[in-house]
């Protein structure tokens, strides 16, 4: 993959398909995080900046995502989370970027 290039709802595990919540978004005003409903980033696209939603939001519906682009504007401290489940608290991924490179998953 690509820095920022998750394509395909496995990118995402643990979270599964179409069962993205909500996501919060940390780091400077120039991060941005795009959702896509479909793999390879089709379908509807909802974009992100630093802060807490929960789906639906704009463009973007509960439980409906596949797909996602972190923009490689990543400054350190950037971190990603993606839920699944009640209160964003059941299932969770964490993308962290420092220095402006993905640093890991979680």
């Amino acid at each position: 993959l690509g820095l920022g290039s998750y394509p395909q709802a496995w990118c995402l595990s643990p979270v599964q398909n179409d069962r993205v919540n909500s996501i919060v978004v940390t780091g400077s005003e120039n991060c941005r995080v795009w959702l896509f409903q479909h793999a390879n980033h089709r379908g509807w696209s909802q974009s992100f900046t630093p802060g807490t939603y929960n789906l639906p939001y704009g463009n973007a519906k509960d439980n409906d995502a596949t797909s996602m682009r972190v923009l490689s504007q990543a400054d350190a401290g950037q971190v990603v989370r993606i839920y699944a489940g009640a209160g964003a608290a059941v299932h969770g991924l964490v993308f962290e970027f420092e220095d402006g490179t993905l640093r890991g998953s979680i």
